[in-house]
C-alpha cells in the first residue's frame, strides 16, 4: 500500500430491536458504547414515543475503538428513503470528542450526503457512505 491508502475490514453484526416500533417521522437516539474491547451496548430510543430498547453487543474481534462513522445501509437501494438527519452526531474517545464535520463522505449510487460539526444529513439520490473519521 501507498501512503494515503487505507483498507477498511468491517465485521456487520444485525442486531434487531423488535420491541421497539419506529414510525416515519419519529426522531430517534442511537447510543452505542464500548464497554471492553469485546463488548458494548446499544441503546435504542424513540423520543417520539418515549419508548427504549437495549441490546448486549459482544464477538470474538477485538474493537478498535480508533474509529466512528454514521451510516445508513438500505437493504435495497432502490427504495427511496426520503432524508435522515444524525443530529447531536459525535464520537469519544479517550482523546477526545470528534464531529461528522471533517468527516469524508464515500461514493454511494443513492444519496447525497451534507455534514456540519454536529450532524449528518442523508438524502435519498446519490453518495452515502461516510468514511470512519480516525483518531
Amino acid at each position: 500500500m501507498r501512503p494515503g491508502d487505507f483498507t477498511q475490514i468491517v465485521a456487520i453484526i444485525r442486531y434487531e430491536f423488535s420491541d421497539i416500533a419506529i414510525n416515519v417521522g419519529d426522531t430517534v437516539r442511537l447510543t452505542a458504547t464500548a464497554t471492553s474491547t469485546t463488548a458494548g451496548t446499544a441503546l435504542v430510543e424513540n423520543l417520539t414515543t418515549g419508548l427504549s430498547a437495549s441490546q448486549a453487543l459482544s464477538g470474538e474481534n477485538s474493537l478498535e475503538e480508533l474509529k466512528a462513522g454514521w451510516y445508513i445501509l438500505p437493504q435495497d437501494d432502490s427504495i427511496d428513503f426520503g432524508t435522515i438527519t444524525f443530529e447531536d452526531a459525535r464520537a469519544t474517545f479517550s482523546s477526545g470528542t470528534v464531529g461528522p464535520l471533517d468527516a469524508t463522505v464515500l461514493d454511494q449510487s443513492y444519496a447525497t450526503v451534507s455534514t456540519t460539526s454536529d450532524s449528518v444529513i442523508v438524502k435519498y439520490g446519490s453518495d452515502l457512505e461516510i468514511k470512519p473519521l480516525n483518531r
